[in-house]
C-alpha cells in the first residue's frame, strides 16, 4: 500500500525512491493516528481496505486512460466553440 500511495504504478514503469519514502511515511502516520484514536481492529482493517481500494481505483490503467480521453475530448470541444478563450 505504501508503494502505491508513493506513486508506483500498478502497470509498472513509474515510481521514484522519494515517492516510496513519502508513501511509507504516510502509512506510518496513518498507523500512528489509528493507534492514538484506539479504533477497534475491524475499523482499522476497513480503513486500510478503503484506502487501498481508492488508490487502486485511481491508479487503474484503464481508468486513467478513460479520464485522459475525456479531458482531451473536453479540450477539443472547448477549442471548437466560437468565442471560447484559449
Amino acid at each position: 500500500m505504501a508503494a502505491l500511495l508513493g506513486g508506483v504504478s500498478l502497470a509498472g514503469g513509474r515510481g521514484a525512491p522519494l515517492g516510496l519514502l513519502a508513501g511509507t511515511l504516510a502509512v506510518a502516520l496513518l498507523a500512528q493516528l489509528v493507534a492514538v484514536t484506539a479504533l477497534p481492529d475491524f475499523s482499522t482493517q476497513l480503513l486500510y481496505a478503503a484506502l487501498l481500494a481508492v488508490i487502486v481505483a485511481i491508479e487503474s490503467p484503464g481508468l486513467r486512460q478513460a479520464v485522459e480521453r475525456l479531458r482531451a475530448r473536453r479540450a477539443n470541444a472547448a477549442r471548437r466553440r466560437p468565442g471560447a478563450l484559449p
